[in-house]
């Protein structure tokens, strides 16, 4: 009989001193016989290494001498762990109890699947699930399955999915460091999605594991946003940059020419956007840093495309926009703006959809 897989935890650490207690009480009460846990911190300037070394001394500690995001810092975990699947933890994403076994025993399960995407909660009065995996939008963007539902009203059971976000997950070790692990030129946000991506259209199947559940927190100071914060600006470039850089090195080169009005229609719509917001200097910044890197970007784009084993018409997923909850569910003229615009990217899909690849 087949010894079962052995599972390294790595959790992904900036300046988090203050939440790493928390999560490493949250490892402790799952009871879960983990191969070993490994501490990946990405130049912390607080004392979390302090912390680490001397609270948790059978923890191993992986640093690094300058911020280079989570996506490296994932790579690192990854690189220095020994275990076949790897669960991925961002610092403020802490397990319930009864969360490791479920994805475990669906990879062993099924060894077609290279990936596990947990149930993720936002704290709140009510809890709602932050997502149960992602699917790309036709647009580009991260499209979070379930986001923002109320618990009691989300599926159950396990579903398909093609995309991860990176709070929470579980992958095949040797797949995941296959595809190249995290792109470093992310930094922070759509560098779950990409890599997630990756696992979909170059590894194998993923799948969603609504039993399996963790507590998402606050967030990483200046980059994450909550309900009630102001809207970091680094965040906004980052976002600008980043969804571009996405598409660039994702999608086919006939997706891109085939839903061309559909993103040029989008890509309107967001220039107004940050026009009105007084983002624009921002957006175009992002703009300028995809075009001092295309060389390199395509370079990586090309090793992608030639190694994909599903088309972007697998990984796709119509419907409305992927926005935050403040703005789907706003009144007014902003309403009838985003009603107006998804209704006319729905039809551009139905038109444009079947001219891409099966």
């Amino acid at each position: 009989m087949a010894s079962p897989p052995t599972v390294s935890v790595v959790v992904t650490n900036f300046d988090g001193e203050h939440y790493l207690p928390g999560i490493m009480q949250a490892l402790a009460r799952t009871d879960y016989p983990f191969h070993e846990v490994i501490v990946s911190d990405d130049a912390s300037r607080d004392g979390s290494r302090l912390l680490v070394r001397h609270r948790y001394p059978d923890v191993k500690l992986v640093t690094s001498d300058a911020n280079r995001g989570p996506g490296p810092a994932r790579n690192a975990g990854m690189l220095a762990a020994s275990g076949d699947l790897v669960l991925l933890l961002d610092n403020d994403g802490w397990p319930f109890a009864d969360s490791i076994a479920p994805m475990v025993n669906q990879l062993e399960a099924d060894p077609e699947l290279v990936g596990i995407m947990p149930r993720v909660i936002l704290r709140g009065d009510p809890p709602l699930i932050h997502c149960d995996g992602a699917r790309t939008h036709p647009s580009g963007q991260m499209w979070l399955r379930n986001g923002h539902v109320r618990i009691e009203d989300a599926p159950t059971e396990p579903e398909p999915i093609t995309s991860l976000m990176g709070t929470a997950m579980m992958v095949r070790r040797d797949i995941a460091l296959g595809i190249g692990g995290f792109e470093r030129d992310f930094f922070f946000y759509y560098e779950d999605h990409d890599f997630g991506t990756r696992m979909r259209i170059l590894g194998g199947p993923l799948s969603s594991a609504p039993a399996a559940r963790i507590d998402h927190l606050g967030g990483t100071a200046d980059l994450s946003f909550r309900k009630g914060r102001s809207y970091p600006h680094r965040r906004i470039f980052l976002i600008a940059k980043n969804r571009h850089l996405f598409a660039l090195r994702n999608l086919e080169g006939r997706t891109l020419l085939v839903l061309a009005p559909l993103l040029l229609v989008h890509e309107v719509a967001q220039v107004a956007f940050v026009m009105l917001k007084g983002w624009t200097e921002l957006y175009f910044q992002g703009l300028r840093w995809n075009l001092t890197h295309l060389g390199r970007t395509l370079r990586k784009r090309d090793r992608i495309q030639s190694r994909r084993i599903v088309s972007d018409r697998s990984i796709m997923q119509p419907g409305p926009l992927p926005l935050h909850p403040s703005v789907l569910n706003a009144k007014g003229p902003v309403a009838t703006i985003r009603k107006v615009l998804e209704g006319a990217l729905q039809t551009l899909w139905r038109v444009l959809e079947p001219g891409l690849r099966r």
